[in-house]
C-alpha cells in the first residue's frame, strides 16, 4: 500500500465508512495494553522515518491524511460523527500514513496504527491493481 493510495482512498469515504473506523479504533484501543502497543509502534514509526530520512516527507503525509478526514466527515455531513470523533478519525490517519512513509505497509510493530484502516487500505489496493490491469 502506498501513501498515495491511501490518502486516495481517505478522500472517498463516507459517512458509515468513516463510522466503521472508529469503531475500529475504538476495539483496537480497549484491547488490554493498547497504550503500550501505540507507544511502541510510534517510537518504532519515529525512529525509522530518522533513520531514513523521510521525516518532513511523513509530516506532509499525516497532515494530508488528517485533512482527507476532516474533508469527507465535513462532506458527508457525518452528524453521527461529533468533533472529538473526527479528532480521534483524523489523529489515527496521519499516524496510519507516517508508518506507510516509513515503509512499514503490512509488517512490524506499526501494524497496530494501520489496523482500524485495513479496509481503506485493501480498497485502496484493490483500486490500484485494477487500474493496473486496465493499462
Amino acid at each position: 500500500m502506498s501513501v498515495d493510495g491511501f490518502l486516495a482512498a481517505l478522500g472517498q469515504l463516507n459517512g458509515p465508512q468513516l463510522t466503521s473506523v472508529l469503531h475500529a479504533i475504538a476495539a483496537r484501543d480497549s484491547q488490554r495494553f493498547a497504550d503500550a502497543s501505540w507507544w511502541e509502534a510510534t517510537v518504532y514509526v519515529e525512529a525509522l522515518l530518522t533513520t531514513t530520512q523521510r521525516r518532513r516527507q511523513a509530516t506532509g503525509a499525516g497532515q494530508r491524511a488528517a485533512l482527507a478526514v476532516r474533508i469527507a466527515a465535513d462532506r458527508h455531513e457525518s452528524r453521527s460523527l461529533a468533533p472529538e470523533a473526527t479528532r480521534v478519525l483524523a489523529r489515527s490517519a496521519s499516524e496510519a500514513a507516517r508508518a506507510l512513509t516509513a515503509g512499514e505497509a503490512e509488517t512490524g510493530v506499526s501494524s497496530f496504527l494501520l489496523a482500524p484502516w485495513r479496509t481503506v487500505t485493501d480498497r485502496a489496493t484493490s483500486l490500484s491493481a485494477a487500474t493496473r490491469a486496465a493499462a
